[in-house]
């Protein structure tokens, strides 16, 4: 009910009108193999010109899932939107976001990872990252 109302207040907002739900109860967004989203796949194109969801995770929870299932519904020019993220569809931040490692730091457990100029380091307490210049031949770990 939450996600409903979340996306209903911000087509409101936006001037958009929902013309159809496409929802799959009591099944995992963990699975690309859900009736509902393939029907919303096959909608695509032409029967809406966006679909909005309260957050990226309702679509699906892996991130090159997120991805794939936004390539598919681009191919019908519509774009995926989240009322949760501060970012839309293809613009710069979004793919910059997405392209990036941040959405792993968000991870409950120390991490360090290493990458082409710089180490990105967050503490598993302090929640923060420090960014360290690094060698430009840093390597991933």
């Amino acid at each position: 009910a939450a996600q409903r109302e979340a996306v209903e207040t911000y087509a409101k907002a936006q001037g958009y009108e929902v013309a159809e739900w496409y929802v799959d109860e009591a099944i995992s967004g963990a699975t690309l193999d859900r009736p509902e989203l393939t029907r919303l796949l096959n909608d695509a194109g032409g029967k809406f010109a966006f679909v909005i969801v309260a957050k990226m995770d309702r679509i699906a929870r892996d991130l090159m899932a997120q991805l794939w299932i936004e390539k598919e519904l681009l191919r019908g020019d519509v774009e995926l939107i989240s009322v949760a993220e501060p970012f839309r569809g293809q613009d710069p931040a979004n793919v910059l976001f997405r392209q990036s490692p941040m959405p792993t730091l968000s991870a409950p457990r120390r991490m360090k990872m290493r990458s082409r100029g710089m180490l990105l380091y967050t503490p598993a307490r302090r929640g923060r990252v420090t960014l360290v210049p690094k060698s430009p031949t840093g390597s991933l770990t």
